[in-house]
């Protein structure tokens, strides 16, 4: 009977020098983009009081994913990443310096800021298909979720073909394009916790520290999802997930206090995390490395739709 294979940490895929620049850069990239994003949500809530224009700074965010998913996808497969990912956050750069000018002179008018959202939004999500596809080549066999709990060969399909092709390897599987529904359905239902937090809790610092508590809860799961995984098959982990998120929704806005409503979302985001990283593994596995950027690229495409 051979041995049992040694558990493999959840900090493995940090041992390879250039995963672990991608991931620093990866972290750093969203900390900033995700502090922007919440405080956008948060200033305009104050400035109209209104849940149509608040939830608007989601709509700004998620928007340049569904424009700009399949271009994306085709550009990582056929140009240099780390150029397509430098150049995404040169325009993430030029936009947060034109939102603290905006700060720092005291007139920051809702368009404007919705504007430049949008613009973060676009930087961020045009390398999000090839963040995946860069890093995945330094990961040993088995490694697709520890890696996406922890954070190329080229194609002739350019341009429109590359995205037309997308659509069509896509479609052909039934198992990804069962994938691509429960993606888009669970996005679609997820979208109501950041669209209007703001509004439920008026308080900048209240909502700071739920907003904190979700982030701590995405660091808890990563400690303990690979333990959960090697006793539960994939679907086991997505369903509960979903029903441990689904619950933290249904009555995070009758708690009465402000520790159970931050214990609910922190075990909110451990869900969240388990529901986003299987989702997320699953479609990196899904097919090889000539295609992966392209057909990951649909996969944010349905995550936006949703």
């Amino acid at each position: 009977m051979p041995p049992p294979s040694p558990t493999a940490s959840i900090f493995q895929p940090l041992r390879h020098a250039r995963f672990r620049q991608l991931w620093m850069a990866n972290l750093l990239s969203n900390l900033g983009s995700r502090m922007q994003a919440f405080a956008a949500a948060w200033q305009i809530a104050s400035l109209s009081q209104s849940p149509q224009l608040t939830a608007l700074v989601q709509t700004a965010t998620w928007a340049p994913m569904l424009l700009f998913a399949l271009p994306a996808g085709a550009l990582a497969d056929t140009l240099h990443r780390p150029t397509l990912l430098f150049r995404s956050n040169a325009v993430m750069a030029v936009a947060a310096v034109a939102m603290a000018l905006l700060a720092y002179g005291g007139r920051q008018p809702v368009p404007a800021l919705l504007l430049l959202t949008f613009v973060m939004g676009a930087g961020v999500d045009m390398p999000r298909a090839a963040m995946p596809g860069t890093g995945h080549g330094v990961e040993t066999h088995g490694a697709d979720k520890r890696a996406a709990s922890s954070g190329n060969t080229g194609s002739r399909g350019a341009g429109t073909r590359g995205m037309a092709s997308a659509l069509r390897i896509s479609c052909a599987s039934p198992r990804y394009r069962s994938l691509l529904m429960y993606a888009m359905g669970i996005f679609f239902a997820s979208a109501a916790f950041a669209a209007l937090l703001p509004l439920l809790h008026p308080d900048a610092g209240t909502y700071g520290s739920l907003m904190g508590a979700l982030g701590a809860g995405a660091v808890v799961a990563a400690v303990v999802l690979p333990a959960v995984r090697r006793r539960a098959v994939k679907r086991m982990v997505l369903a509960g997930g979903l029903g441990v998120y689904g619950a933290m929704l249904a009555t995070l806005g009758h708690a009465a206090s402000q520790p159970l409503r931050l214990l609910l979302v922190l075990i909110g985001g451990v869900a969240w995390s388990a529901i986003v990283t299987t989702l997320n593994g699953a479609a990196q596995k899904a097919f090889p490395d000539a295609v992966r950027a392209r057909t990951l690229s649909v996969h944010i495409l349905a995550i936006a739709a949703g």
